[in-house]
């Protein structure tokens, strides 16, 4: 992404940013600024967990989706968190 915008600041150092010229005053001065980030600032990364179930599981469980996963592993012995990672979008393709 791309922006120019301009920064205006006076001699009492009060500052503003505009998206046009500005029309400046006796006591400010203007400079242009041109910001270039990566688009990939504003992508959330998605998270991703593995998990192994080891033997066989002889019982129901219930759980409500607002409890900690901790707490559901905690009452399985059979079930062990393997990781947890974050993934950009890149890296799944």
């Amino acid at each position: 992404m791309k922006i120019q915008n301009w920064l205006t600041i006076n001699n009492r150092g009060s500052t503003r940013i505009t998206k046009s010229k500005p029309n400046i005053q006796w006591n400010e001065v203007s400079m242009k600024l041109n910001i270039e980030i990566p688009n990939s600032l504003f992508e959330r990364p998605l998270l991703t967990a593995n998990i192994k179930i080891d033997g066989e599981i002889n019982h129901e469980f219930n759980y409500e989706m607002n409890k900690k996963i901790e707490d559901v592993l905690e009452t399985l012995p059979e079930v062990h968190l393997l990781n947890i990672s974050v993934e950009s979008k890149e890296e799944l393709k």
